[in-house]
């Protein structure tokens, strides 16, 4: 084999491995939402995919553990490409934080939770663990900027760190999460719901004069 047709094959060799491995991360991914850590084996994952459980731990020498990282890495990198692209746009905090909370409400964080709640009881200290703390310090960090650059900009005004308001928006989304999945045989929220918080968030509730 020629060096063109050797460099060939190995690249195809890299797009066929890179393709598995994303295939076994979605899958791993509705495995783990679905179940929990705990209710997932690597047998599941490897027929989920249709791929031996050698070839499993070729991709992920360090087992279960390792897919599990990678899973959380790939959401949590997903969401926070989102707020950066948010962040990034023109425009009121108004419709920023709408849009946050579009982005927010259509992703099943509720599920994310339990996940890194397992995480931080079953699995040991380690790199991988930091780097998902890391994750979410940045998710934190880029909503506080939305709410610092109106504060700059004179479109709020605050006794409050961004920071702070930042939990705090957080804090409404997450509820309304939990508030969802409590009230299963109640009526559905409203399809406004992301432009009801930010209103609730910005504007109260308080009856008006």
């Amino acid at each position: 084999m020629d060096e063109h047709a050797a460099l060939r094959s190995t690249s195809k060799g890299a797009d066929q491995d890179g393709a598995t491995r994303q295939q076994i991360l979605q899958a791993a991914q509705e495995l783990f939402l679905d179940r929990g850590y705990k209710g997932v084996a690597m047998r599941d994952i490897a027929d989920a995919v249709h791929v031996s459980q050698a070839a499993l731990y070729y991709h992920f020498p360090h087992g279960k553990e390792a897919v599990l990282f990678a899973v959380m890495d790939n959401m949590l990198t997903r969401w926070n490409a989102q707020l950066e692209q948010i962040q990034s746009q023109g425009g009121p905090l108004r419709g920023k934080l709408e849009s946050v909370a579009r982005s927010f409400l259509a992703v099943p964080f509720d599920r994310m939770m339990v996940l890194l709640r397992d995480i931080h009881t079953l699995l040991p200290e380690s790199a991988e663990r930091q780097a998902l703390h890391q994750r979410l310090a940045d998710n934190q960090h880029h909503t506080a900027v939305l709410f610092q650059a109106a504060m700059d900009a004179g479109e709020i005004h605050s006794d409050l760190p961004a920071e702070y308001l930042g939990q705090l928006f957080g804090g409404m989304l997450g509820g309304t999460i939990r508030y969802a999945a409590m009230r299963k045989t109640e009526p559905a929220l409203p399809a406004d719901v992301a432009a009801t918080i930010v209103a609730v968030l910005l504007d109260g509730i308080a009856t008006r004069a």
